[in-house]
């Protein structure tokens, strides 16, 4: 499994930070991305998608260091930490850091607003929806959130007019391969693309160009044509996937 073959890849988010800030050591396993990008931070991110085969090799490799490192003749060296005063010493009472007596105030105020900011997000999310810049939705967002501010007492809350050149949403979209065999597609706009105007047809060709020099050899080659131009991604197929949601009886 790999667990002795170290690596200076920057990982980010990883959970073993909030032991650093302590001294205390952390660890990280790099792991493979495998399909992580395609439903990561989507509705799609649910546990239905869990490989069986990695999340059973996962606990194995966390068990197998943990009881590694267990056995080692001497503890994982540490952060130094503060001396310990003698006994007996008058204890110097700790300053108060202003900010991180904001941060404590702030964080007292959320929880004690808990159901208050619960109910705002489920508004804003499943009664206004997606916001993007130059939208209704937007426009909506920003004079509702005026009139929360005014219901809470603030002063002078108001709205300040600005433009941008286009605004956007994103419509429909279908596409189907005709030949040699039939295709269905899940297509999606791309944000700030422009619409067909009605349906387009053509033959899909597929541009290989890592720089410009390469769209050499597609001069007057593309007209009318449907164009690729990114790889096919390697999709690669789990050892036992699951296809049923995740449960006790899917782990061995």
């Amino acid at each position: 499994m790999k667990m002795m073959e170290p690596t200076t890849a920057r990982e980010y988010g990883t959970d073993s930070l909030s032991f650093d800030e302590v001294g205390v050591p952390g660890f990280w396993c790099a792991q493979d991305i495998a399909e992580y990008f395609k439903t990561h931070h989507s509705q799609s991110d649910t546990f239905d998608k869990v490989w069986k085969d990695d999340i059973n090799q996962g606990a194995q490799v966390l068990a197998t260091w943990a009881y590694s490192t267990a056995q080692l003749a001497e503890m994982l060296p540490r952060r130094p930490l503060p001396p310990i005063a003698p006994a007996g010493a008058k204890l110097e009472k700790p300053k108060t850091d202003p900010i991180v007596e904001t941060d404590k105030r702030i964080m007292e105020q959320v929880k004690g607003d808990a159901e208050k900011l619960k109910a705002d997000l489920t508004y804003l999310t499943t009664q206004i929806g997606p916001r993007l810049t130059g939208s209704p939705q937007l426009d909506r967002a920003s004079h509702w959130t005026q009139e929360q501010f005014k219901a809470l007492g603030l002063e002078n809350a108001h709205l300040e007019s600005w433009s941008i050149a286009n605004s956007w949403t994103r419509g429909p979209a279908t596409g189907r391969i005709v030949s040699p065999a039939i295709h269905e597609l899940t297509l999606a706009g791309a944000g700030w693309s422009l619409a067909t105007n009605g349906t387009v047809k053509g033959e899909v060709i597929g541009v290989d160009a890592e720089k410009i020099e390469d769209l050499e050899k597609y001069k007057g080659k593309l007209g009318g044509k449907i164009v690729i131009v990114t790889r096919p991604r390697e999709m690669e197929a789990p050892g036992d996937p699951m296809l049923t949601p995740f449960g006790q009886s899917a782990v061995r």
